[in-house]
């Protein structure tokens, strides 16, 4: 069984914690999602779809917190917010953090990763690469190691190094989510695990860039002002 974070509870396995995001927007404030346990033993990767029967997965995401709850059942979780701040702590998204995001999502990881389906190189991958944003979410105070370590330090190159390829967010985002309905304990409406997403790129920013449909990265991203 996958161990997620703080673990198990009792009647549904629910977690603390937290990929592919269409262009378009699939989800908006007041949506109701819900999750499916996908690689990684850590917490993300994370499936993500729109609760109702067969309802598709619509991306892949990581946790943003290290302190808040979710689950795998088929309720799901409100969308309250799409913002730069996981709520409950009160941390800013990191531009490292959305580097990772971002790259991991459309393709550009300098540092391989395994995305088969099912394969343990691809859940060791997701577990780094959970590390390497919850550390810049400071969320974890332990060293990192390992591939890890590499990721984080992929995307302190990208950000602050001499050939800086990434500034600001992108289109990079956190998800704020309530718990749908009462169980294990927790209130319908309180506050659940935040997540990643992307969110829909602006028009006038993006145009002529080629990017529609594409798998690309991006140099120099910028935050509107």
């Amino acid at each position: 069984m996958k161990r997620l974070c703080l673990g198990v509870m009792t009647l549904s396995l629910v977690v603390v914690c937290a990929s592919v995001a269409m262009a378009d927007s699939v989800l908006q404030v007041g949506d109701t999602i819900r999750f499916y346990n996908r690689e990684g033993s850590l917490a993300g990767e994370f499936g993500v779809g729109l609760v109702g029967a067969n309802e598709p997965e619509l991306f892949r995401t990581f946790c943003m917190q290290h302190s808040e709850y979710m689950d795998f059942d088929s309720h799901g979780f409100r969308v309250a917010g799409i913002s730069d701040y996981s709520e409950t702590d009160h941390k800013a998204l990191a531009p490292e953090t959305a580097y990772l995001y971002y790259h991991f999502i459309f393709g550009g990881l300098k540092t391989p990763y395994d995305h088969g389906n099912g394969t343990g190189q691809h859940a060791q991958d997701a577990d780094a690469l959970q590390q390497a944003m919850w550390k810049y979410q400071q969320q974890i105070n332990y060293e990192l190691t390992g591939k890890a370590k590499v990721f984080y330090d992929e995307a302190y190159a990208a950000v602050h190094g001499q050939d800086a390829e990434w500034e600001g967010l992108g289109p990079v985002r956190i998800l704020n989510l309530r718990w749908a309905t009462s169980r294990n304990g927790f209130a319908t409406g309180s506050a659940a695990q935040d997540q990643l997403i992307v969110i829909p790129f602006p028009t006038a920013a993006w145009m002529g860039a080629g990017l529609l449909g594409a798998v690309f990265s991006v140099r120099r991203l910028r935050r509107a002002k």
